[in-house]
């Protein structure tokens, strides 16, 4: 069988605390393709320009979104395939952007969806912010109860972006990163995208 042509976005996404950053960076080693993950061009610019309250984190999370979808445009407009990882949810602007994109250039999109239940994520969302995992700018979400309500107001969940739908529940253990690629490869050489 040919190798496909088209170029892969593979979305890795969830809630914060679900294992989201650390399964794309995995996967960007085992498919030999670069990850691109939003969190990474805020801490940027926080370390840059700096950081204050709430206002400024989310100022700088929306033009983090904009950093994140020229990189994966520029990139599957040239045919190469990307990793990108980000807590996108169905109502995000990105989402049809990246579907337009996707349909545009042929690529085949295939989402990873990280789940774990909301107590699982406030748990680890906590430990990694109290060890320093977190970087300073990223105000928001400082006691559980607020974490919590943001994940019921504004639900994370399929993006229904085409080829295929891996969902893994990280509450207890980790997928086999190879198990995840190889699912990814098949959805990559299956029939032509919608």
């Amino acid at each position: 069988m040919p190798a496909p042509t088209s170029p892969l976005l593979v979305v890795v996404h969830g809630a914060p605390g679900s294992g989201k950053s650390t399964l794309a960076r995995a996967l960007g080693v085992e498919l030999c393709l670069p990850v691109f993950d939003r969190d990474d061009f805020k801490d940027l610019i926080f370390d840059q320009l700096g950081w204050s309250d709430r206002d400024r984190s989310l100022q700088v999370g929306g033009v983090a979104w904009d950093i994140l979808g020229l990189c994966v445009e520029r990139l599957l407009r040239s045919g190469t395939s990307v990793i990108a990882e980000s807590n996108f949810r169905p109502a995000d602007d990105l989402v049809p952007r990246l579907g337009r994109v996707c349909e545009e250039t042929g690529a085949v999109a295939v989402e990873v969806h990280c789940t774990a239940p909301d107590e699982v994520l406030w748990e680890r969302f906590d430990a990694r912010a109290r060890s320093g995992g977190r970087h300073p700018g990223h105000v928001g979400f400082e006691d559980r109860d607020t974490f919590l309500a943001d994940l019921r107001a504004r639900p994370h969940g399929p993006l229904d972006l085409g080829r295929a739908l891996i969902e893994i529940d990280t509450t207890e253990t980790w997928s086999i990163v190879s198990s995840v690629a190889e699912q990814i490869r098949a959805a990559h050489a299956a029939e032509p995208p919608r």
